[in-house]
C-alpha cells in the first residue's frame, strides 16, 4: 500500500494568537561587556528609614492579581473537534506555517473519539527548522482524536511559542 499525504489547512490563523503573548515585550541590546576595573569595591552605606505611620493596622484586602498586558489571552483545554478528516491507513497529515515561521519541535497523541486507549508520539526536534512537517494519522478504524503540540519560532528566533491543535480523523473499517 502506498502512503498518501493529506494536506491539512494551514495553521496561519493560530500564529496571530502567538503574537498576542508577545505584545508588550521589548528587545534590548546591551553594549559589549567591558573588563572590570582593578579598583577596590566600596561597601554601600546604609541610610536609616523613618518608621511608618502609627495607629491601628489597616484592614486586609482581597488579593487581586495584576491585569495582564494582553488581557485577551487565556488558557483553556481545547474541546474535541466535532467533524474531521477522512483518512486511510498509512496517510500522513501535512502541517504548514505561514512565511516567517519555522517548526522547532513537535509531539502528539491520538485516542479513540469514544472509549479508552491511545498512543503517544514522543517529542521530535526539527533542527532544520522546516516550514512544513508531516505527522502521523491515527491508524485505528473509526473516529480518533489526534492532538499535536507544536513548538515554533519566527525566522530571526526572537519569538518562540507553542501551539496546541487537535484533529478528528476517521479511518474506514477494514
Amino acid at each position: 500500500m502506498t502512503a498518501r499525504t493529506i494536506a491539512a489547512p494551514r495553521i496561519a490563523f493560530l500564529v496571530p494568537l502567538l503574537l498576542v503573548f508577545a505584545c508588550g515585550a521589548t528587545v534590548e541590546q546591551s553594549a559589549p561587556a567591558s573588563p572590570l576595573p582593578s579598583t577596590a569595591i566600596e561597601e554601600p552605606s546604609l541610610t536609616p528609614v523613618p518608621a511608618g505611620p502609627s495607629g491601628p493596622p489597616a484592614e486586609p484586602t482581597q488579593f487581586v492579581p495584576p491585569t495582564p498586558v494582553c488581557p485577551a489571552t487565556f488558557d483553556a483545554a481545547l474541546p474535541d473537534p466535532e467533524t474531521g478528516l477522512t483518512a486511510h491507513e498509512g496517510d500522513r497529515l501535512t502541517l504548514a506555517l505561514p512565511p516567517g515561521w519555522q517548526f522547532l519541535r513537535w509531539e502528539g497523541f491520538d485516542r479513540p473519539a469514544v472509549g479508552d486507549g491511545g498512543n503517544v508520539w514522543p517529542p521530535i526536534d526539527t533542527p532544520q527548522r522546516p516550514t512544513t512537517i508531516e505527522v502521523p494519522v491515527p491508524f485505528r478504524p473509526g473516529a480518533s482524536i489526534a492532538g499535536y503540540t507544536l513548538t515554533i519560532t519566527n525566522d530571526d528566533g526572537r519569538i518562540v511559542g507553542t501551539l496546541e491543535i487537535r484533529f478528528m480523523t476517521s479511518l474506514p473499517s477494514s
